[in-house]
């Protein structure tokens, strides 16, 4: 399990070893996590990896985007801050990384 605060130092992590679920937030520094979903789904290696939201924007403003992230970029499902335990993030990172 590796833990990153950005887009490059995550692909950079990704390519020394391959995960088998990514979580992420979409509001990341310098770049966002769509600008990140579209550079990692680049890598035809990374194309099947699960990708978990977890974010701070709420549902509302989600609503739109969701359908995209999960058709187009891959994303299996969309957690929300706060209320999202790191209980329930491990869980399903692990049920996550089993399906791969």
């Amino acid at each position: 399990m590796a833990w990153v605060s950005g887009a490059q130092t995550a692909v950079d992590a990704a390519d020394k070893k391959m995960p088998d679920v990514v979580i992420l937030e979409l509001q990341l520094p310098q770049h966002n996590g769509v600008e990140f979903l579209h550079e990692f789904r680049s890598y035809t290696e990374w194309a099947n990896i699960p990708v978990v939201i977890n974010t701070t924007l709420s549902p509302a403003r989600m609503m739109l985007a969701k359908a995209t992230l999960q058709r187009d970029l891959g994303v299996v499902d969309i957690l929300y801050k706060p209320r999202t335990t790191l209980q329930d993030i491990i869980r399903l990172a692990r049920e996550y990384s089993q399906s791969v």
